[in-house]
């Protein structure tokens, strides 16, 4: 079992500079937040036969993911979600000499 998480906060600010006056520009500058959880689980089986090992895997993944850009008084925010899941098999033959 194995379960991780992800966190991003990343802000971008940018500037004009007139005439030694600085401003904000709220067409570039912006703030994203993303949150990332993935929960895991394995399942291994191995079976030898003589000089042959078979392998049999499959890790099942469910992720769920949110992120944020925050609007200013420019630039509205936006938000998505999205959670999905996923199956990966695997398969290994092994000869022994």
């Amino acid at each position: 079992m194995e379960i991780g998480f992800h966190k991003t906060d990343n802000e971008a600010a940018y500037t004009n500079t007139v005439e030694n006056v600085t401003t904000i520009d709220y067409n570039l500058s912006n703030r994203f937040l993303y949150d990332e959880w993935i929960h895991a689980a394995y399942l291994n089986y191995s079976k030898s036969f003589g000089t042959i090992e078979f392998q049999l895997g499959l890790r099942a993944e469910t992720t769920t993911l949110k992120g944020a850009q925050l609007g200013n008084v420019e630039q509205p925010g936006s938000e998505f979600s999205r959670t999905y899941h996923n199956l990966f098999p695997t398969f290994c033959v092994v000869a022994f000499g």
